[in-house]
């Protein structure tokens, strides 16, 4: 059974476009899912911002009932000023608490296979890994377009040999 050479030289072609097709979309599909997660650590980024600021101020309100307290002689107000500082750091233990949360999730989001709850090295350790990720994007993206293009070039390389076996055959022969 001979397969017609114009058939053959189509089904290569559709085969390279085919894998062009499947890696653009896929390449498409990872740039998408790298900027919904660069999103999102930034949209925690910010929500941890805000809770590090509220943590400063509840921190400067607690300095000030305990330089308060330094002051007063009174063993009602101080009584008074106590609770007070009590229930501010029952606030800052809240804020600290949120703030760890969102930590948590930033160092899962970079690095989904961390179980550990994040300690203060994994927190300056936030900012290499971003560049450790930028780095493994511009990877895959180098090495999915070289493979592709290796493929391509192959199935257009046997399309053009079809092409010229199909020409050698049709020209007269003398």
């Amino acid at each position: 059974m001979n397969a017609d050479p114009d058939q053959l030289l189509n089904r290569f072609v559709v085969a390279a476009l085919t894998v062009f097709v499947t890696v653009s979309l896929l390449l498409v599909a990872f740039v998408c899912r790298e900027l919904w997660l660069q999103q999102r650590i930034t949209n925690l980024s910010t929500s941890l911002q805000v809770n590090l600021a509220d943590l400063e101020a509840t921190t400067e309100e607690i300095q000030n009932e305990i330089s308060e307290m330094d002051t007063i002689t009174n063993t009602a107000q101080k009584a008074e000023n106590l609770s007070e500082v009590v229930e501010l750091l029952t606030d800052a233990n809240e804020q600290l608490d949120s703030i760890g949360e969102d930590v948590n999730t930033v160092a899962t989001i970079l690095d989904p296979e961390a179980a550990d709850p994040p300690t203060t090295t994994a927190v300056t350790e936030v900012l290499p890994t971003v560049q450790d990720r930028a780095d493994q994007v511009f990877t895959i993206f180098a090495i999915l377009i070289s493979i592709a293009g290796v493929v391509i070039a192959i199935l257009l390389a046997l399309a053009v040999r079809v092409q010229q076996s199909i020409s050698s055959d049709r020209s007269p022969r003398t």
